[in-house]
């Protein structure tokens, strides 16, 4: 499985959800056929907690494989660490892949 992570802003729902739509229907139309598939996660997927939100959002940044970055005319909350949620998801996926990981980001 491919988990790939969406952070955009709020700003942009509709760009949100056709790249959930595109996941979906490329692992229903090719993935199946070849043993694999797409999973899109992305900070809704995540409940208010105790503490810094960021923290709550950051485990699924940090086991992705692809990051989709997508601004428009936001460029989001501050974290109280970064200037955005989407600074610091970027970052942190530029850092492990400094590390060698294989990790990609798509902006």
């Amino acid at each position: 499985m491919l988990e790939v992570f969406i952070a955009p802003p709020g700003d942009v729902p509709q760009e949100r959800e056709i790249v959930r739509r595109v996941a979906t229907e490329r692992t229903h139309e090719v993935g199946r056929h070849h043993g694999w598939s797409v999973s899109v996660v992305g900070w809704e997927q995540r409940r208010p907690g105790l503490g810094r939100a960021q923290d709550l959002i950051n485990p699924l940044v940090d086991s992705c494989a692809v990051l989709v970055g997508i601004l428009a005319g936001r460029w989001g909350t501050p974290t109280g660490d970064y200037t955005s949620g989407f600074e610091e998801e970027f970052e942190r996926v530029r850092q492990r892949k400094d590390d060698g990981e294989q990790v990609d980001a798509l902006l």
